[in-house]
């Protein structure tokens, strides 16, 4: 329970990363919470930092008192790198290709200002116009009054404001990956001290195209409690799907280390991370989501911006004539964005007899339309047009004291306590718009650009005669506010027995408070069972009994571990706001659940460990986890499914841990620059779920199952040669994870899965020429298919591979070492 890997990072993605299942990590710089925007496949975070600033990475799963105690999943604690003595400067630069999308065909849709770098959601966002005291509606009538509140000329005005109304998709071939990174640091010395500085960014510009199919199933069956109902084989959705997403990424990290003296130090630093996704997705496929069944093809334009901001101040103080009382303190401020404007969906239908059907039932539009096909605008949903916007402000502040003391046998010992305080305030809006249509006659034929000045009117009896108009269909539970604020103290006892028996004691008190309410932009009345409160106080205590094994035949340092842990794992903003989202036509709807509670988990941890010198670790460890009202993502059983979140009643995962990073000189002299790194992992997790409620759609009546995200088996390992007289430094790096529960079931539905996926990274760096140095790398190359299934028949619900990505890249820096970066200590 108490173990932690750490983690030298190379060049670019030359890195060696556990992971434990879907859960996500928690990541801290230097102490500071980097905070996170909940999407469904957050990348790690040195995929957007600056990684020639970031010294070491410390990967765990464990947690200590004097830390946050909400890391059910770990932590990543990232150190900034110290500012060299003297002047840095390195740069590097690399293009890439991928096999799934680089020269290959992929779709585009329109381009804005500022889209290659990020800044594509300024062009995007509605107009001062649209901030309107009442819904944009032509049936909208004033309060009190039955008078209306648009007139037909505004709402055509409205629908001709849009930023964009173009929804059309384009052929767009794909281009290779490139991107750059430059650093610069050095050290002044201002009367007498140390004040160094450092200052590095990085640029990224990638395209991912992916070939996806994509089922929905209803089941089959009569309803039985503790039954799961088997998969109709015909699917009410079946598309097949083709999207491109070109990826902008860049961001900057400084800082400034200013040492005082031997005894006082002082840190300010500053980041910004900034990367947006440009999408453009085309459905094809069978839909039989509503009435009767229809040919569709569903096209959408999508534009997400991501961005971190992260200031922070601390300082190290050590007073000698206080016994070296040494006071550890630190502020930050954070705030992290995601703009999603302009989600445009259009849904159209092929008129049936236009195109010819094959004897298996597809018609031929599915790969490439024929001659002939005709596709008319679906009037359900014309042209559906969202703009979403988040905003996150964290502040934190921690301060810690430690007093060394010398116990009864003058052993070391010491004796650290400290308080943490943290606010966070979230802010989301939401806006929904429609293309309503005004009669079936009129419409345009085919799916390119059907919304111009010449088609959007001003609805229903308007002049013109134009077949669109613009409706909103703004929630009044859309939006929402978020406050959290935490109160934390803690005390830890680090105190030797005697020289073979240490023990490490403490507990956090931690008091904290979540209020997520919805808001209506038009003063709409919200129930108030839709505002969500979770309040809790919690002491988490931690003990760890550590055995210092010692003989001389034990070379370096040999422990036995025994440590015992209580943490806890909160509901998410969006886990509770009762926003909706629907990500296509006959998709499911995601929604959140005012009633989750804050999970509690006892951990547990037997850890034999040998560190046979500094970057060298081997350990065994067997663990115990039980968790009390785990927060699981659900299906409800409905006519279109929606995803939603629910506790269950209590968990175990029951597992054992082998971690290895060694040299093989101990197999023979001739292999001492050949190094390899293992981590193993095996969990066995049990659920047990409330007592069947019929009136709870996402209530579970199944058979036994395993934690929703948990895997069954981790494996992480990788292979390194460094050859320092030639600077050569090859390596390999594969991962795979168990096959894990995406959704689980509601109502007897089966649970979803997704299938072990397997990775192998190959990458070589070599030296060039006085400081210069080239990587070479391939990643991803099993091209494992990433396939999610449902029900024990293993019904297809998603399947589609990623590609082998190339990668060559050119470094330079004048004192640049193959081997640079210290791992972290275990």
């Amino acid at each position: 329970m108490m173990g932690g890997a750490g983690v030298d990072l190379g060049w670019r993605r030359d890195r060696f990363v556990r992971i434990f299942g879907d859960c996500a990590r928690d990541h801290f710089l230097d102490g500071a919470r980097i905070p996170r925007v909940e999407v469904p496949a957050p990348r790690f975070i040195t995929d957007v930092l600056p990684q020639s600033a970031i010294e070491s990475i410390e990967l765990s799963r464990t947690w200590w008192v004097d830390t946050p105690g909400d890391q059910p999943c770990g932590s990543s604690r990232l150190a900034s790198r110290d500012p060299p003595p003297t002047f840095l400067f390195q740069t590097d630069i690399y293009i890439g290709a991928n096999t799934a999308t680089t020269g290959r065909a992929g779709l585009i849709g329109d381009r804005f200002v500022g889209d290659h770098l990020a800044f594509g959601n300024l062009a995007r966002q509605l107009p001062s116009s649209f901030n309107t005291a009442y819904p944009i509606d032509y049936t909208q009538q004033l309060t009190g009054s039955l008078d209306r509140v648009w007139t037909p000329a505004d709402i055509e005005r409205f629908g001709e404001a849009m930023p964009s109304t173009r929804t059309a998709l384009n052929p767009h071939t794909g281009m290779p990956n490139f991107g750059a990174g430059l650093t610069v640091g050095g050290t002044v010395k201002p009367w007498g001290t140390r004040l160094g500085f450092l200052g590095a960014a990085q640029y990224a510009n990638s395209q991912q195209t992916l070939r996806e199919d994509i089922r929905i199933f209803r089941v089959a069956g009569d309803f039985q409690p503790g039954v799961e109902l088997p998969v109709d084989p015909t699917p009410r959705v079946d598309y097949k799907s083709l999207k491109t997403t070109l990826n902008t990424a860049w961001s900057t990290l400084g800082l400034f280390k200013w040492k005082l003296s031997d005894d006082h130090r002082l840190s300010l630093t500053g980041l910004y991370t900034r990367d947006a996704d440009v999408e453009a997705r085309q459905l094809d496929g069978r839909s039989r989501a509503t009435s009767g069944e229809a040919i569709v093809r569903n096209n959408r334009l999508r534009y997400q911006m991501r961005s971190i901001a992260l200031t922070r101040l601390g300082g190290r103080h050590v007073f000698p004539g206080a016994k070296s009382l040494q006071v550890d303190w630190f502020g930050s401020f954070a705030q992290a964005r995601l703009a999603d404007p302009l989600l445009r969906d259009s849904l159209f239908c092929l008129v049936p007899g236009s195109a010819p059907v094959d004897p298996s039932g597809q018609s031929s539009c599915l790969e490439s339309p024929q001659d002939g096909a005709v596709y008319l605008i679906d009037q359900r949903e014309s042209g559906k047009f969202q703009f979403f916007d988040l905003k996150d402000n964290t502040a934190t502040g921690s301060l810690d004291l430690t007093l060394p003391f010398k116990q009864w046998r003058q052993l070391d010992s010491k004796l650290k306590f400290g308080g943490w305080v943290e606010g966070k305030r979230r802010t989301f809006a939401a806006r929904t718009f429609d293309y309503q249509t005004v009669g079936s006659t009129g419409l345009p034929i085919g799916t390119g650009e059907i919304l111009t000045p010449d088609t959007i009117g001003g609805g229903p009896g308007g002049p013109g005669g134009a077949p669109f108009f613009l409706k909103e269909f703004t929630r009044a539970d859309d939006s929402y506010r978020g406050d959290q604020r935490v109160l934390a103290g803690y005390a830890m006892l680090d105190l030797p027995i005697v020289r073979w028996l240490r023990v490490v004691g403490g507990a956090r008190v931690e008091a904290n408070t979540i209020d997520v309410r919805p808001f209506d932009r038009f003063s709409r009345p919200i129930p108030a069972e839709k505002n969500a409160r979770v309040v809790d106080n919690n002491v988490l205590p931690a003990a760890s009994l550590i055995f210092p094994l010692a003989g001389p035949r034990i070379r370096g340092d040999m422990n036995i571990r025994l440590s015992a842990a209580k943490t806890v794992a909160r509901p998410e903003f969006r886990e509770l706001a009762p926003f909706l989202f629907t990500d296509f036509v006959g998709g499911f709807d995601v929604t959140g659940y005012a009633g989750l509670r804050t999970t509690k988990i006892w951990n547990a941890d037997l850890r034999w460990e040998w560190f046979p010198s500094a970057d060298e670790v081997v350990a065994l460890s067997a663990f115990y986890k039980r968790f009390d009202g785990p927060i699981e993502r659900v299906i409800g059983a409905r006519a279109t499914p929606v995803q939603s979140y629910r506790n269950a009643l209590s968990a175990q995962n029951i597992g054992a841990e082998l971690e290895l990073r060694k040299s093989l000189e101990f197999v023979h002299k001739s292999l001492r620059e050949l190094s390899l790194g293992a981590n193993f992992a095996y969990v066995y997790s049990q659920v047990d779920f409330p007592a069947y409620d019929p009136t709870d759609l996402f209530s579970y009546s199944g058979p036994p199952r395993p934690l929703e995200g948990q895997s069954p088996y981790v494996v992480n390992a990788y292979l390194t040669y460094i050859n320092a007289r030639f600077g050569t430094s090859p390596r390999v790096v594969y991962n795979a994870v168990g096959e894990r529960i995406a959704l689980v079931g509601g109502q007897g539905s089966p649970s979803s899965y997704v299938l072990p996926v397997h990775n192998l990274d190959l990458v070589v760096q070599q030296r060039l020429y006085r400081g210069f140095y080239l990587y070479i790398g391939a990643h991803n190359v099993l091209n494992t298919p990433y396939r999610i299934v449902q029900g024990e028949e293993g019904a297809i619900t998603y399947n589609t591979r990623r590609g082998v990505t190339f990668l060559l890249g050119l470094f330079y820096a004048r004192d640049r070492d193959p081997g640079r970066g210290r791992a972290a200590a275990p």
